[in-house]
C-alpha cells in the first residue's frame, strides 16, 4: 500500500515463547519524542457532528439486523497466508493484523468464550506473523461480572489471549489517570498507546504514542494510538485534571511522519497502523476528517468509540487511485477485524485483504482441553463469575410489592412478562433512577426528565418471577438489580425541545429510517414520575396491523412535565442510556438531540445505588399511570354544554397492579381555583367523563380538567378552553350529575396498551432477551444501549429557551381565549381543593 517504504533500521529481537496461541510480537522500539515536523497537508474538513455514541449500545434494540460491507458470515474461513508464502521463491510474506474495539468487559461466559475461540483460531492462521490489537475501551461500562472487580478479569483475559497493544479509550479514564497509571498499566501485559494525551506538568505524552513490533518474518509494524478529545466531557473531570487531550489526528500524524521520514534513528516501519478511539462518519466518508486527514503513510486505520460495524476501502489522501482499509468491529466482542498484508522481499506492500469476522460458537470441552490458552481463559471467566455471584448476593433493600415489566396474562413466552408495548412499574422505577442520576453525578450535570425504552428492562422484582409466579416480594440483592439493567450502558444527559419530546413519543409507533414498520410496531417509552401524557392513537402489537400508523404524527394528545403543559418551545434535559441517546430502537428524536454529555455513570451501578441509597432500601412500585388513552376529546367546550370524553385501557399493565376505581373530577381555573365536578367511575378499565357544565360556576377562559384516582395515584390533566356566555345564573356549583359507564355511547377503540399480546417474531429482534448483555446487531447494545453522562433534579421544571433542534411542526394543543365578550359573573366562593392521596400499594 505504501510506496517506497524506507528500509527498516531497527535491530531484530528474537521472539520469546509466551502463553498464547502464537508468540506475542515483541515491541522493538520505544516512542522517542518527535521533532517539530509539520504533518503533510491534507484536504481540510470539519469534524463529524455525530454524537459520541452513534450506534445503539447494549440496550434492547428493536431494529432489523443489517449486514455491513466487508463483514463475513459466521463460520467463514480465512485463507492460510503461510500456504501461499512458505514456498514462495520470491520471498513474499504475509503479515496479519487482528483488531477489536469497545469490548467493555463483556466477561460473561456466553460472550467471552466464543470471542476467545474466534481470536485463537485467527491467530493460528498465520502464527508468528500476526499482531493482536485493540482500539480502546477494553474496560469500563462493563458487565457486573467484570466491574465488580474493577475490570481486572478483563485485563487478565486480554493478557491470556496475547493482546499486543491497545489504543487508550475514554473509558480507560473512568477511574482517573492515577488508577490508569498505577493499576491498569502494571496489570496489563500489553501496551497502551495514545499520541494525544499530554501530561500538563511535563508536556510529555502520558504513555507511549506508538510502538514498533517485529514479526518472525523480520518485518516491522508500527502502531500509533489516539483517543477522542471528547474524553474531557465523558469522564469525571477531577480524574483527568493532570492531562490534556489534543487533536488525535494531528497527534497521530506527527508520529507517522516520524516513522516514515527515512531517518532510521527515530524509527521506521514496513507497516504503519493508525488506531483511533474515535469513529468515522460512514454516511459522508468522502469528507470524514479521520479518513481524509490521517497521514497517507498510514496503511490501515482502525477505529472505535461509536460502536459501529464497517469495513471501507477509503481513498488515500494525495495518492490518486490508492485506497486503504478503514474498519470498526461494532462492540462487545461481536466481531474481529482481520487485515492481511502481502509484502515482497524488500518489505514493500503489494496487496491487502481485509474483513470483519463475526464471533461464532463457544469452544467445546475438548477444544478447551487441547488449548492452553483457552484453558486459562476459561479459568479466568469461571473465577470472575464466582466472585460476582458472591458479591451479588449482598442485600440492598426490601421489596414492598411486585415491580415488573409489562405483563400480559394471556401470553406464554417469558411467563407473560417483557411485554414491550406496555407501560410498567419497572419502567417507572428505572426512569426515576435515571432522573436521579441525571442530577447526582460526578460530571455535575442536571436533568429534567428520565426516560428509557421498554426493551432495556430484563427482569422483574422479585427476580425469577418469569419462571415462578409463586415467588413473594422480599429481599433485593445487588445481583437482582443488575439483572434488570445488565447492559452497563453509559447514562447521558441530552437536550431536546418540547417538540422533539412529542416526536419521540410519536415514535413509539415504530418505523425504521426508511419508513418501514418493524416486527414490533409499537414500543413503549418509560418516563420519570414528573411526566404524563394523553394519546388518541390506536396501538397494535401485530406486525401486519397498521393501527396507529395511519394517524402517525397526531397520536399524542397533550404532554405535561412538572404539571405544566408542553407547548413545543421548551428545552428539556433528558437523562437516558447511551443506546437511546444514539437514536436506538428507532427513537431518532433522541439521536438528534443536542449537547450530549456523559454522567460518568453506568446504568447497573446507578440502579443499585438508587435502590440502596436514595430509596434507603425501601423499594415500592409506583402504580400511577402516565400514558392515558382518551377518545372523543375536544380542545374547547361551551360553558352551557357538556364536558365529555372517554378514558380507555386504564391501569398500569404490570403483574398484580391495581386498577383505578374512580376518578375525582375537577376544573382548575387560571388563578388556581379548583371547582369540583363529581366522580368518574371505572368499569372494565374504562370510564366516561360527562358533566353538564351549566351546573357549575364557570366562566369562559383557559382551564384544566383534572382527574385523580386515589387507588393508584393516577392523575390525568387536560387543557381546554371554555367558551360562550352563561345562559342564566340559576346553576349552582356541585349540581352536576355523574354519568355511569354505559349511559353514554362511547367509541371503544381496541388495541390499547395492555390489551394485545405481543407478537414475537422469529429471529433476534433489537432488544431481544440477552441476559449476558450482548447486543444484537440492531442495537442491543444495539445491550447492550445502554450513552453518556446527564442531569439533575427534575423537580425544578423545564428550562425555557429556544435551544435544541426543531423537528417538524407541532400541532397546537393549548387553548386561546375566544373573541366573545365575557359576561361578568359573581364569584360564588372558592372551589374546595381536592384532597388526594397516592396509594403506594394496592389492596
Amino acid at each position: 500500500m505504501s510506496s517506497n517504504r524506507r528500509p527498516v533500521a531497527i535491530g531484530l529481537i528474537t521472539l520469546m515463547g509466551l502463553l498464547a496461541p502464537t508468540p506475542a510480537l515483541a515491541a522493538t522500539s520505544e516512542s522517542p519524542a518527535p521533532e517539530e515536523t509539520p504533518a503533510p497537508s491534507a484536504p481540510a474538513t470539519q469534524p463529524s457532528e455525530a454524537p459520541a455514541e452513534t450506534q445503539p449500545a447494549d440496550n434492547g434494540p428493536e431494529t432489523e439486523d443489517t449486514e455491513t460491507e466487508g463483514s463475513e458470515t459466521a463460520g467463514s474461513e480465512s485463507p492460510n497466508p503461510d500456504e501461499e508464502t512458505a514456498e514462495n521463491p520470491d520471498g513474499e510474506t504475509t503479515v496479519s493484523l487482528l483488531n477489536i474495539n469497545d469490548f467493555h468487559g463483556r466477561m460473561s461466559e456466553d460472550i467471552a468464550m466464543p470471542f476467545a475461540k474466534l481470536i485463537t483460531d485467527q491467530q493460528a492462521v498465520n502464527p508468528g506473523n500476526t499482531l493482536f490489537l485493540s482500539s480502546g475501551d477494553d474496560i469500563g461500562a462493563s458487565l457486573y461480572v467484570s466491574s465488580v472487580q474493577d475490570d481486572n478479569p478483563t485485563l487478565d483475559y486480554l493478557n491470556a489471549l496475547g493482546l499486543d497493544a491497545s489504543a487508550l479509550g475514554n473509558h480507560e479514564f473512568d477511574k482517573g489517570v492515577s488508577d490508569l497509571v498505577d493499576r491498569v498499566f502494571p496489570r496489563s501485559d500489553f501496551d497502551h498507546l495514545a499520541a494525544n494525551v499530554i501530561v500538563k506538568e511535563t508536556g510529555e505524552p502520558l504513555t507511549d504514542p506508538y510502538k514498533i513490533y517485529e514479526t518472525e518474518s523480520g518485518h516491522s509494524v508500527a502502531v500509533v494510538g489516539g483517543v477522542t478529545q471528547e474524553t474531557v466531557t465523558l469522564v469525571n473531570p477531577a480524574g483527568i485534571e493532570s492531562v490534556e487531550f489534543k487533536d488525535p489526528v494531528e497527534s497521530v500524524n506527527t508520529y507517522i511522519e516520524q516513522l516514515s521520514d527515512g531517518d532510521a534513528s527515530n524509527g521506521e516501519a514496513d507497516i504503519i497502523v493508525a488506531s483511533y478511539h474515535e469513529g468515522v462518519n460512514t454516511d459522508n466518508i468522502d469528507n470524514d476528517r479521520i479518513v481524509n486527514n490521517t497521514h497517507p503513510e498510514a496503511d490501515v486505520i482502525f477505529t472505535g468509540h461509536t460502536h459501529e460495524l464497517y469495513n471501507v476501502d477509503a481513498p488515500v489522501p494525495g495518492e490518486e487511485g490508492k485506497t486503504r482499509p478503514v474498519m470498526q468491529t461494532g462492540e462487545y466482542g461481536s466481531n474481529l477485524a482481520r487485515v492481511d498484508f502481502s509484502l515482497d522481499a524488500e518489505g514493500e506492500i503489494i496487496d491487502v485483504e481485509h474483513k470483519n469476522l463475526p464471533a461464532g460458537d463457544a469452544p467445546s470441552e475438548d477444544e478447551i482441553a487441547a488449548s492452553p490458552v483457552l484453558t486459562e481463559v476459561k479459568q479466568i471467566v469461571d473465577d470472575a463469575a464466582a466472585v460476582a455471584e458472591e458479591e451479588g448476593s449482598v442485600v440492598i433493600g426490601e421489596l414492598e410489592d411486585y415491580i415488573t415489566t409489562g405483563y400480559n396474562p394471556e401470553a406464554t413466552d417469558k411467563g407473560g412478562f417483557d411485554q414491550r408495548d406496555r407501560e410498567s412499574t419497572m419502567g417507572h422505577l428505572v426512569a426515576d433512577a435515571w432522573l436521579w442520576a441525571g442530577n447526582n453525578n460526578p460530571a455535575g450535570l442536571s436533568a429534567d426528565i428520565g426516560v428509557l425504552a421498554a426493551g432495556s428492562l430484563r427482569d422483574e422484582f422479585p427476580s425469577g418471577l418469569r419462571l415462578n409466579k409463586d415467588l413473594q416480594p422480599g429481599e433485593v440483592t445487588v445481583a437482582d438489580a443488575v439483572s434488570v439493567n445488565p447492559f452497563a450502558n453509559d447514562i447521558y444527559v441530552v437536550e431536546i425541545t418540547g417538540e422533539q419530546l412529542r416526536e419521540a413519543l410519536e415514535q413509539q409507533w415504530q418505523t425504521t429510517a426508511d419508513g418501514e414498520i418493524p416486527s414490533r410496531p409499537y414500543l413503549q417509552l418509560a418516563l420519570s414520575s414528573n411526566v404524563r401524557y394523553t394519546f388518541t392513537g390506536e396501538v397494535s402489537t401485530n406486525a401486519n396491523n397498521r393501527a396507529g400508523h395511519e394517524t402517525l404524527g397526531n397520536n399524542i394528545d397533550q404532554i405535561w412535565v412538572n404539571d405544566k403543559l408542553v407547548t413545543g418551545d421548551e428545552t428539556f434535559k433528558v437523562a437516558l442510556p447511551s443506546f437511546l441517546a444514539a437514536g436506538g430502537d428507532n427513537f431518532r428524536a433522541f439521536g438528534n438531540s443536542l449537547n450530549q454529555q456523559q454522567t460518568a455513570l453506568i446504568d447497573s451501578d446507578i440502579f443499585v445505588n438508587y435502590l440502596r441509597d436514595e430509596l434507603d432500601g425501601k423499594i415500592a412500585p409506583r402504580f400511577d399511570q402516565q400514558a392515558i388513552k382518551v377518545s372523543d376529546v375536544s380542545d374547547s367546550y361551551d360553558i352551557n354544554g357538556e364536558l365529555t370524553f372517554g378514558l380507555q385501557s386504564l391501569g398500569v399493565p404490570s403483574y398484580n397492579a391495581p386498577i383505578p376505581e374512580n376518578f375525582a373530577a375537577s376544573i382548575v381555573t387560571e388563578d388556581g381555583t379548583e371547582v369540583e365536578l363529581g366522580t368518574v367511575e371505572v368499569q372494565d378499565k374504562a370510564g366516561n367523563v360527562t358533566f353538564d357544565l351549566s351546573q357549575f360556576d364557570l366562566a369562559a377562559g383557559n382551564v384544566q380538567v383534572k382527574l385523580v384516582d386515589e387507588t393508584t395515584g393516577t392523575i390525568i390533566t387536560r387543557a381546554i378552553e371554555l367558551t360562550g356566555e352563561r345562559d342564566d345564573e340559576g346553576g349552582q356549583p356541585g349540581d352536576g350529575e355523574t354519568t355511569e359507564p354505559g349511559d353514554e355511547e362511547t367509541s371503544e377503540q381496541p388495541g390499547q396498551p395492555g390489551d394485545e399480546e405481543t407478537s414475537e417474531q422469529p429471529g433476534q429482534q433489537p432488544g431481544d432477551e440477552d441476559e449476558s448483555g450482548k447486543p444484537s446487531e440492531d442495537g442491543e447494545p444495539s445491550e447492550d444501549g445502554e450513552a453518556g453522562d446527564k442531569g439533575q433534579d427534575g423537580a425544578e421544571g423545564s428550562e425555557q429557551g429556544s435551544e435544541g433542534s426543531q423537528q417538524g411542526s407541532l400541532a397546537s394543543t393549548g387553548a386561546t381565549i375566544g373573541g366573545l365578550a365575557l359576561l361578568g359573573v359573581a364569584a360564588l366562593g372558592a372551589g374546595a381543593l381536592l384532597v388526594r392521596r397516592r396509594a403506594n400499594a394496592h389492596e
